[in-house]
């Protein structure tokens, strides 16, 4: 299936050992990459979170922000005299300036307590707690991962059905492209023995010369090989957007090719009915190219 580079996926866990939050955005990128937000505590789970998240989205910027915390655990708490020091004497140092009086040792000491340089905590998992929070985290990560690819899955099917809209617009503006091709040298050898009739009067026509113009002419401004690429293009295009998955990057060069034909043909036409159609075309093919850059 068709999957868009944007989407959005969050889960979460809480039992009564811990809480764990686990939100993915994505957006479009020419290539996969991956910005992982964890705590401190989980650095070491940062290689297999990446492995889970590469076997599901292979294109897109993805920003993962995990949120852990954990119920029952041993803090490891320190204290820090010499900063405990310096605050109390900076405390003590305003409590004089300003002369106030009701600031005692208990309001000080609970103060100091608040100050992070002061009293720190921290908390290292065993062995045995990692591997149960990774077991936790790793479920929370599947579910958020699943709700994400429903998203770009849900924006791909659209995706794929406006270009498949669009695809239609384009095939019924070449068939009225085709129309105009014979009558463009029609037209112009009309155009052109006028002229030569104004020109000489009474004099006969050199219908050799005339023709070898004409033929000049048709070679020069003859779009038929631009416009059989362009048919096969289209019908590579919906080759490619029955493929499923993956097709971002061989649908932008694809895209490319198209709007290649389309330039050439618009610049040899010589034809004004010609020359608005293929804006026309040019006009739908931009929008198709704008939409396959979110296409994984």
């Amino acid at each position: 299936m068709i999957k868009s580079m944007t989407g959005y996926g969050r889960a979460f866990l809480q039992n009564k050992n811990r809480r764990i939050v686990v939100e993915i955005k994505s957006v479009n990128s020419r290539y996969s990459e991956l910005n992982i937000s964890l705590p401190k505590t989980l650095n070491s789970l940062e290689e297999r979170l990446k492995s889970i998240l590469k076997a599901s989205v292979f294109r897109g910027k993805l920003s993962i922000d995990v949120y852990f915390e954990c119920f029952s655990y041993d803090l490891n708490i320190k204290y820090n005299e010499a900063a405990a020091n310096v605050y109390k004497d900076i405390l003590s140092a305003i409590s004089k300036q300003y002369a106030l009086n009701k600031v005692d040792d208990s309001t000080i000491l609970h103060l100091l307590a608040t100050f992070s340089p002061v009293i720190s905590q921290s908390y290292e998992p065993t062995d045995s707690e990692l591997s149960n929070i990774w077991q936790d985290l790793q479920n929370v990560t599947v579910s958020a991962v699943s709700q994400l690819i429903a998203m770009r899955e849900k924006e791909g099917a659209a995706l794929k059905s406006d270009i498949l809209n669009k695809h239609s617009q384009i095939q019924r503006l070449i068939n009225n492209l085709e129309i105009y091709i014979p009558k463009t040298i029609e037209d112009y050898t009309k155009k052109l023995r006028k002229r030569i009739q104004d020109a000489i009067k009474d004099i006969a026509i050199d219908e050799a010369r005339l023709l070898n113009e004409v033929a000049f002419f048709a070679d020069k401004t003859t779009i038929d090989e631009e416009v059989l690429r362009l048919k096969s293009h289209l019908e590579l295009l919906l080759s490619v957007l029955s493929e499923g998955s993956q097709i971002g990057r061989k649908l932008d060069f694809l895209m490319q090719e198209i709007n290649r034909e389309v330039n050439t043909i618009g610049s040899k036409a010589n034809n004004i009915y010609i020359t608005k159609i293929v804006l026309e075309i040019k006009s739908i093919v931009e929008t198709i190219r704008e939409q396959v850059q979110n296409i994984e």
